[in-house]
């Protein structure tokens, strides 16, 4: 609804009959409310990458105001300047360089010389190992 009046030439409000030569505008109008959705968001997915840099995503969907848990709605209904992110940037730390791993490298199919031994430091010697000398 809105407010219409005739007006003469000072800005003054007149009587209809000196507007009677033009049309008058509405003063109501019908209008169709669409219902309205809204955003919601998933949990967030868990990083691509177990190290460095990666990327975690989740579902972002419009739904109706009406049934907020079952149906989906066309993003028309929300508005599109307010959607959260689907992405996100995620980083779990430097990666180990593969240099620091203890693992021979493969260059064939070929089995024998892939096994190799890894030995700790020596202990201290034990009183019984001395008396047997």
């Amino acid at each position: 609804m809105r407010y219409v009046s005739c007006r003469d030439v000072e800005g003054h409000v007149a009587s209809d009959f000196y507007c009677s030569d033009q049309p008058k505008p509405a003063s109501v109008e019908v209008c169709i409310m669409k219902n309205c959705g809204i955003w919601r968001t998933g949990e967030w997915s868990s990083c691509s990458r177990s190290c460095g840099k990666g990327i975690a995503s989740r579902l972002v969907a419009c739904v109706s105001l009406e049934d907020l848990e079952h149906q989906r709605d066309k993003p028309v209904h929300c508005e599109i300047s307010q959607r959260p992110s689907h992405e996100k940037m995620c980083n779990h730390g430097d990666c180990i360089p593969q240099k620091h791993f203890d693992i021979a490298s493969i260059s064939t199919n070929r089995v024998e010389h892939t096994a190799h031994w890894r030995v700790g430091p020596w202990g201290a010697v034990s009183k019984h190992l001395i008396s047997m000398w």
